[in-house]
């Protein structure tokens, strides 16, 4: 009777083992996959610099059914972009990629998002797996009960959902579920306090270790007031002047003067020589009618940079002076790689860079004359690390106004905290 028992014990051991590899590892996973239909995404990673996304297949083997289908989701709403619905915003493909290849599964949140849009866009809910952390297919979280963070079934639509669930995966069912318990982080060391140099710059904003790397080095400076003022918009020549400290330091024309058609003339605006030097070597592009006489008298160095325009300079700037190894070693470093634009949720909007530079007297717009940026460039920014975007899907907002703070976070991101002095332009340097 006594070895008996023990073998009860052992098999209800090894059953509930098997069922924790059947969620969490793949073990019971025999869900039929279809990679066929998600080939077309797969294509469009391969030319990739940054690697391509798993497979659905590759994760149901490596991750079990659990996140294999926590995976279509995102694949299922990055087939429904690239075929036209632009009303959806997919999750990074390459970046839960990323996480399910570095941790073998999805956090919390990451998965309560992923069941949110199955009813946002309205996705077919089998894609909706049973988690222990949810009741029912919804994306309320559930209070984990019992020892060890147990998972135990509250009505009968759950249990009609979990066991559905399992037999569509072939997984053999036994309660409780333990839900994985992830390893407290270490005790992070307390930060240095940031001297940033200005009262209006709290060392604790997450701008306040870029600015103070800017002030530093000279390449940005506060206001007569002895304050930074990091949330106002920089207008092109602030901008083409911070570009030109970077990258002109030894080759500056003569103070006060422009070219305009091959002759020098006097400059009329204080930043007219950065700009001029700027529109020269590719860090901004416009056209002739820039100058105040073709426009109305209007100074285009007054107007407000945009962010897209700051981008493509900031990329040019790195790949100018031989930046882009270290930031491509930095970012996958980071697990930060594989973006597309079809990552990037307004990534329809960057390929249309352009808007609208200047309207006459008669409100007619002049799109010869932009705000211009280059989408490749902008990709490229995500992919050094440079960019984040302004939430946590990614959102770029290219159209959107610079700021002073977040000038120096894109150039103290792209490892641009000193003067880099561009060489090898038409012999010039």
């Amino acid at each position: 009777m006594t070895h008996k028992g023990c073998f009860y014990k052992v098999t209800t051991m090894l059953l509930t083992l098997g069922l924790l590899l059947g969620v969490y590892g793949g073990a019971f996973a025999a869900a039929t996959v279809d990679d066929s239909r998600y080939q077309v995404i797969y294509e469009s990673y391969e030319n990739s610099l940054w690697g391509k996304p798993m497979t659905a297949s590759e994760v149901l083997d490596k991750c079990g059914a659990m996140n294999y289908d926590y995976y279509r989701i995102v694949l299922e709403e990055t087939l429904l972009y690239q075929e036209g619905n632009k009303d959806i915003q997919p999750k990074s493909l390459t970046m839960i990629s990323s996480v399910l290849q570095k941790d073998g599964f999805l956090s919390l949140e990451t998965r309560k998002s992923l069941r949110e849009d199955v009813e946002t866009y309205g996705l077919d809910k089998d894609l909706i797996p049973y988690d222990p952390n949810f009741h029912a297919g919804t994306a309320n979280t559930v209070k984990p009960s019992g020892s060890g963070g147990s998972y135990v079934v509250k009505n009968e639509e759950d249990e009609a959902f979990k066991k559905a669930w399992e037999e569509k995966h072939g997984i053999e069912s036994s309660d409780p579920v333990e839900t994985p318990v992830p390893t407290p982080a270490p005790t992070p060391t307390p930060k240095p306090v940031i001297d940033t140099g200005f009262a209006d710059v709290d060392p604790d904003a997450w701008y306040a270790e870029a600015i103070a790397a800017m002030n530093q080095s000279g390449l940005i400076k506060g206001y007569d007031d002895g304050l930074f003022h990091p949330n106002d918009q920089l207008t092109v020549g602030q901008w083409c002047t911070i570009v030109w400290r970077i990258v002109g330091v030894n080759i500056c024309p003569p103070e006060g003067t422009v070219t305009q058609g091959g002759t020098n003339v006097v400059a009329k605006h204080w930043a007219a020589v950065a700009l001029n030097m700027c529109q020269s070597y590719g860090y901004t592009e416009l056209s002739p009618t820039f100058y105040p006489e073709n426009r109305g008298g209007t100074f285009f160095e007054d107007e407000l940079t945009n962010r897209g325009e700051a981008v493509t300079a900031v990329v040019k700037i790195v790949e100018d002076t031989n930046l882009t190894s270290t930031l491509v070693s930095k970012a996958e470093d980071k697990g930060i790689h594989g973006w597309s634009l079809a990552d990037i949720p307004d990534g329809n909007v960057i390929e249309q860079n352009v808007e609208p530079r200047y309207v006459d007297s008669a409100g007619k717009p002049y799109y010869n004359e932009t705000h211009w940026w280059n989408p490749d460039s902008i990709v490229k920014a995500y992919n050094y690390g440079i960019l984040q975007g302004v939430d946590s899907l990614g959102t770029c907002n290219p159209h959107g106004i610079l700021t002073r703070a977040e000038a120096c976070q894109m150039l103290y991101n792209a490892m641009i905290t000193s003067p880099r002095p561009i060489k090898g332009h038409g012999g010039i340097f």
